[in-house]
C-alpha cells in the first residue's frame, strides 16, 4: 500500500529519503505484528509534510528502546523502534480507551 501511495504522488521527492519512509513503515508493521499482537488499522497519506503513516495493534505496551545505532548488541529485540524515531519527523502515540494503541508518524519524503 506504501510503495502505491508514493508512486501515485505527484510531488517531487528523493528516491533515498522515500525508501526510509518505507523502511520505517516495514517496521512499524513489522513491530505491531511481532510485539503489539497483530495489526488492527493502517493507513498511509501523503501530505503537504510528507508521509503520513498511521498504524494501529492490539497492545497497549508502549514501544521501548532496546538497542541504539551505534550499540554492538541490541538489550532486547532490534534496533526498529530507533530506526523509527531517527527517520520520523513527528511520533504520536495514543493508547485507546477499548484496549490496544494507535502509532501515528510523519515521514519526510524530501531531502532533510
Amino acid at each position: 500500500m506504501v510503495t502505491a501511495v508514493l508512486a501515485s504522488s505527484s510531488r517531487p521527492r528523493d528516491d533515498e529519503v522515500a525508501m526510509d519512509a518505507l523502511l520505517a513503515t516495514s517496521e512499524l508493521a513489522t513491530n505491531a505484528i511481532l510485539h503489539g499482537g497483530g495489526i488492527t488499522a493502517f493507513d498511509a497519506t501523503i501530505t503537504a509534510e510528507g508521509l503520513d503513516v498511521t498504524i494501529a495493534d492490539k497492545s497497549e505496551e508502549l514501544p521501548a528502546l532496546s538497542g541504539e545505532p551505534g550499540d554492538d548488541f541490541p538489550r532486547l529485540g532490534g534496533y526498529g523502534w530507533a530506526v523509527i524515531r531517527r527517520l520520523a519527523k513527528i511520533i504520536q502515540i495514543t493508547v485507546r480507551p477499548g484496549g490496544g494503541k494507535t502509532l501515528s508518524v510523519l515521514l519526510p519524503l524530501c531531502t532533510r
